[in-house]
């Protein structure tokens, strides 16, 4: 029998009142933690009444007990931990002294603080085969609590897909190992954008300008190189303004020395794949140094489209890239220090709260 799960994360995300579409993330990883996990199924082997099996994880070791297994004689189990499966179904038929099946499996990947990990069992009894599924996450004080049938604290976040989950529990994971399923690419030129919000940018999805690797995303800005034979056009466009004005966004547009050609990066959001409401965010990312970069990491309301402008924002992060920069009070903005701020906008102007 094959096995194949799921595996979640903690994320954790704080917010307002509407949805929101988070605006590249990047690479996240909990720290290793030894744990117990309890399940806390009701109604296991019949008569014999609540059953308990202890798990204990160590790395990508993950040990197996079924305690008071004195009516069991031989047990089947699985183990389900996401993306990676674990070998198909390991038979245990002898007890230890203490009466316990014990056994031991490594699973090749490395779990963690609120990772899910689902067992699949099956006990043999003098009279019946019984089966069982525990889905279990990792408590923060490495206690075990199994979906759908242990009660929990209700978390106030919604989501897109209308799933409640347990207060503290994973709603969103990241690391990049695959592939941008989870994403939606801009692409278009910043360029002709209004006044207060024109930047000297065409996003591409391009792997010259973002590519993943190793388990993390790599955005790059790159110069264009446009001549007057080879013009300025995006394949792909995903520009919302209307056709009067979609080549400005789209292209093709002649090389002008002062506006052509633009600098090529990348810019992703989750749209329409991933939104929620109430939460918390943890990202690990690296800032680039450069001249005139502006790496950001925001969440904006889902009811906008990504290159709306006059939209509120939580920058999560930002950097001023510049080696060397400062206010007109002389107060260094450079790109040794990261801020996090709210942009409220009114009347076409902006009030932004650090």
């Amino acid at each position: 029998m094959e096995c194949c799960l799921f595996i979640v994360e903690r994320l954790k995300i704080p917010l307002r009142k509407r949805p929101l579409m988070l605006i590249i993330i990047l690479f996240y990883k909990m720290k290793i933690k030894y744990v117990l996990l309890i399940s806390c199924f009701l109604g296991f082997l019949g008569t014999e009444g609540k059953k308990d099996i202890v798990v204990k994880v160590k790395g990508s070791e993950i040990n197996i007990g079924v305690l008071g297994g004195s009516e069991v004689k031989t047990f089947f189990f699985s183990t389900d931990i996401g993306e990676k499966c674990g070998p198909d179904y390991t038979f245990v038929q002898s007890q230890d002294k203490n009466g316990t099946f014990e056994f031991r499996i490594d699973v090749k990947k490395k779990l963690f603080k609120d990772d899910p990990l689902r067992i699949l069992g099956v006990f043999e009894t003098e009279n019946e085969v019984i089966t069982e599924t525990y889905d279990l996450i990792i408590g923060s004080h490495g206690e075990g609590i199994e979906k759908g049938n242990c009660s929990c604290e209700r978390s106030q976040t919604e989501m897109f897909s209308k799933t409640q989950k347990c207060a503290g529990a994973l709603i969103f994971k990241e690391d990049f190992d695959l592939n941008f399923s989870n994403w939606t690419h801009e692409q278009r030129s910043r360029i002709y954008d209004s006044e207060n919000d024109r930047e000297f940018v065409a996003f591409m999805n391009d792997p010259k300008t973002n590519y993943i690797k190793d388990g993390y995303l790599h955005i790059i800005a790159r110069w264009a190189n446009y001549t007057n034979s080879k013009p300025f056009v995006i394949d792909g466009c995903t520009t919302i303004k209307d056709i009067a004005n979609q080549k400005k966004d789209c292209g093709p547009l002649l090389r002008i020395p002062s506006t052509l050609p633009p600098v090529h990066s990348a810019k992703l959001h989750t749209l329409k794949k991933f939104q929620f409401k109430y939460g918390r965010v943890e990202i690990r990312a690296r800032m680039p140094i450069g001249d005139w970069l502006f790496p950001y990491l925001i969440l904006q309301p889902a009811s906008y489209h990504s290159e709306d402008i006059y939209v509120n924002q939580l920058r999560i992060a930002f950097r001023r890239s510049n080696a060397l920069l400062q206010n007109k009070n002389a107060i260094p903005i450079s790109g040794s220090r990261l801020f996090g701020s709210a942009v409220i906008w009114t009347s076409n102007k902006h009030s932004e709260y650090v």
